[in-house]
């Protein structure tokens, strides 16, 4: 696989149901999939992110969650 053409950094704080919704939404971009990889900083939420958010299989190159 080809390093993809695009990163898309997310920086997040105590949103889980946003970022699960923003993520969704890159999931129907018209880019092709192989071409962008989404990384999402959490700062330190007071929650960890869910758990079906950092196994979930993601439609674009990559997912990175930090």
């Amino acid at each position: 696989m080809s390093a993809p053409k695009l990163s898309v950094v997310i920086a997040t704080f105590n949103r889980p149901l946003s970022l699960r919704r923003l993520l969704a939404q890159l999931g129907d971009q018209t880019l092709s999939a192989a071409d962008y990889e989404v990384i999402v900083v959490d700062d330190g939420s007071a929650e960890e992110l869910p758990a079906e958010l950092r196994h979930a299989s993601a439609p674009f190159a990559s997912l990175i969650l930090l």
